[in-house]
């Protein structure tokens, strides 16, 4: 079943044992807690991406060298990090991904490397990808639901268990991480603490979907 803004806040009000809302536009403190934590900084749907590889966030770009940055010693070319960038999967040399690339840095909103083009495979946040809730499976939606029931019970007072609740949403996660991981080939593991970097700027970049027109 397609997921949508509604059903989630339903998946969490359901957590705590809170009425669910008919709209989104109910006038209660529970949606507008709600609200508040979806929408607040990265957000919701931010912090549960960062927790998985998951596959239906998972894009493919080619990343060409920044013409802006130039390093002064060491690696010799910079790429900026997609705006989308979430967590990484793998980064290569070769538009297959056939072996991962271990030569790398990454530097601020910077991969630094010793070729010319870096193809990326990574959890997007875009709007076509990690955060198109069409796309997400029940267990995912389940995680953000269980996500924003843990963060919205305090503020509504509600009695409920809150190491229980964070138990439970562990366990839905992975729950939701292991069914993932069981639809995907066996991959390379991406060496490093770099898996966590953060997003910065847009370079020259091109989808997997376009490579034909670009490489030539």
């Amino acid at each position: 079943m397609a997921q949508n803004k509604l059903s989630v806040y339903n998946i969490a009000l359901l957590a705590i044992g809170e009425a669910t809302l008919t709209s989104l536009t109910e006038a209660t403190e529970a949606r507008r807690v709600l609200d508040e934590v979806y929408n607040r900084g990265d957000g919701a749907i931010k912090y549960c991406l960062e927790q998985g590889l998951w596959n239906f966030a998972m894009r493919a770009v080619a990343v060409s060298s920044s013409t802006s940055v130039t390093p002064d010693f060491g690696f010799q070319f910079a790429f900026d990090l997609p705006s989308d960038f979430v967590r990484l999967d793998m980064i290569s040399g070769g538009e297959s991904f056939g072996a991962p690339l271990t030569q790398y840095e990454f530097e601020g909103s910077y991969i630094y490397a010793n070729v010319t083009t870096l193809y990326m495979r990574y959890v997007s946040d875009d709007a076509s990808w990690g955060a198109d809730l069409a796309k997400w499976p029940e267990t995912f939606a389940d995680c953000v639901g269980f996500y924003l029931a843990s963060r919205i019970a305090p503020r509504l007072k509600n009695d409920v268990d809150t190491r229980e609740l964070k138990a439970e949403m562990r366990a839905v996660f992975a729950h939701a991480r292991s069914k993932d991981t069981s639809q995907e080939p066996t991959r390379f593991e991406p060496p490093g603490s770099w898996s966590t970097a953060r997003r910065g700027g847009v370079s020259s970049r091109r989808d997997r979907g376009t490579r034909s027109s670009l490489l030539g």
